[in-house]
């Protein structure tokens, strides 16, 4: 099993507009995480922003972020059997 770990730090795929990288001089605005050759385990993890709270868990790969705007303060991760994501993902997404 390999874990990839991509922080997103670019506005959709371009350089960030320098207007915002002036006004948000710190953090991170997105990640993707996802497990490499593995059939048995999802990977659910959530972002908070501040102001915002936690935003909507998703898994294996997909995008957790508020904006491209707004820097992630903190991040949760867990590694479940496939046949606990949905618990795992209610759970969290119940705000």
């Amino acid at each position: 099993m390999e874990l990839i770990l991509q922080i997103m730090m670019d506005w959709a795929g371009k350089p960030i507009p320098e207007s915002i990288a002036k006004q948000y001089l710190y953090g991170i605005s997105s990640i993707k995480i996802k497990l490499k050759n593995n059939d048995n385990y999802n990977l659910v993890y959530q972002v908070w922003v501040n102001g915002y709270g936690w935003q909507n868990a998703v898994l294996d790969g997909g995008e957790a972020k508020y904006s491209y705007t707004k820097p992630i303060t903190a991040f949760r991760v867990t590694l479940v059997p496939k046949t606990e994501k949905q618990y795992v993902l209610d759970t969290w997404n119940s705000k």
